[in-house]
């Protein structure tokens, strides 16, 4: 689909809104579409509602969205009202299913469907984690302790009664990546709304780099998609201390590629956080002075012989591309959000897993972290794509709605 087709069909530009509610980086540009919209000829505005939905929270953005697309920061109501003015129907407004869901912002939402803006949800990316009800040990122990706090306890009911009598308006349609996504609950589903059967965007990056080849390596490579455990920017931002110092994590991290290199007879690539605030020294002491490439991970792991992660989102694309798959649990994740989701991966995938600590526990043959074909293929129609999607990629099946 082209900006010439568009031109045909319509007889101009379209315009689309595209909705999130966190810092945005070069990941959620692709994760969401944009990228693709952009090259449609769609005339693409971000909306991002972070100041609104978390106000206390100092989020920075890590891409500069504002050199491709019309990107603003929503503050409040009247600049939001003022913004909204200078768009010219007709005007589609795709919001990701994790904004979306946030009662602080459905007063927007009523606006825009006032607007008669059509209003579509998106699932962009889906982990297994939130097919889970399992809420870790010192996180369920944390809300009960809550709740016997007086003052903790009403502010909670507050929100809760604050979130179940919001009024948000029913979306027109829903395009949903995966059976998961399909029976998904969502308040801006009504019943009326349209479900359409897409693949995730993460099936377009790898749709988009197959064939491609990484140049200047000449040695099979591993890939580790890197989370920032110890210094991921968001737990700046909240103020909370990481679960696993650097100091414990990095050599013992270390420890593992050397390992796994000299078993596999392989280099390993480093695939950085898209929000990552490392400086080239640091991450060339963290990681033993390999290769640590950004912004790179789908071509990456289209390329590799093997993938290394911890829960990231980005395991879909070595999923999608069938590559063995080897994960690091550790002791220091018992209790966080990392231990629910690696149980809910290990659920569904059943994929070798190595402690942290334990450098001689990697299999001694690479063949032994592939993934059977039935269980690829039932993860992908589950958070990737189902099959009504019909094997294209996402943005035609969404563009096509936009029109």
């Amino acid at each position: 689909m082209s900006t010439d087709f568009i031109m045909r069909t319509t007889g101009t530009k379209p315009n689309v809104i595209v909705v999130v509610d966190w810092a945005y980086s070069e990941r959620d540009h692709q994760r969401f579409g944009v990228k693709y919209f952009v090259e449609c000829g769609f005339n693409v505005t971000v909306f991002n509602f972070c100041e609104i939905t978390f106000p206390h929270v100092k989020l920075a953005d890590s891409f500069d969205a504002r050199s491709v697309v019309s990107y603003l920061r929503i503050r409040s109501r009247n600049q939001f009202k003022f913004r909204i003015k200078s768009i010219e129907s007709p005007t589609t407004v795709l919001i990701m299913a994790g904004a979306g869901s946030n009662p602080r912002i459905a007063w927007y939402f009523r606006q825009m469907k006032k607007a008669g803006f059509r209003m579509g949800l998106v699932t962009a990316t889906v982990h297994p984690i939130l097919d889970s009800n399992v809420l870790p040990t010192s996180l369920r122990a944390k809300v009960i302790k809550a709740l016997y706090d007086p003052r903790k306890a009403v502010k909670y009911l507050i929100s809760k009664i604050v979130q179940i009598t919001t009024y948000f308006p029913a979306v027109d349609f829903f395009c949903a990546a995966g059976e998961f996504a399909e029976q998904m609950a969502h308040p801006l589903r009504g019943p009326n709304t349209k479900l359409i059967p897409i693949q995730s965007f993460d099936f377009d990056r790898m749709w988009e780099v197959a064939g491609l080849g990484v140049p200047a390596l000449d040695k099979p490579f591993a890939v580790f998609l890197d989370q920032c455990l110890p210094s991921h920017p968001d737990y700046l931002a909240c103020g909370v201390d990481p679960f696993i110092d650097a100091d414990d994590y990095y050599p013992c991290l270390r420890e593992i590629f050397g390992a796994i290199e000299t078993k596999y007879s392989c280099v390993i690539i480093v695939a950085a956080h898209p929000r990552s605030e490392l400086s080239h020294m640091e991450t060339a002491v963290h990681f033993g002075g390999r290769l640590v490439l950004k912004n790179q991970t789908p071509l990456l792991i289209a390329n590799c012989c093997l993938v290394i992660a911890h829960t990231s989102t980005a395991l879909s694309f070595g999923v999608l591309a069938g590559k063995p798959l080897l994960l690091i649990d550790s002791p220091k994740f018992v209790g966080t959000e990392m231990e629910t989701a690696l149980g809910a991966i290990r659920r569904d995938l059943r994929p070798a897993f190595v402690d942290l600590n334990s450098a001689e526990e990697i299999p001694d043959r690479i063949t032994d972290l592939e993934l059977p074909c039935d269980r690829r293929a039932a993860y992908i129609r589950r958070y990737i794509g189902s099959l009504g999607a019909k094997g294209e990629p996402s943005y035609v099946s969404v563009s096509r709605e936009c029109l």
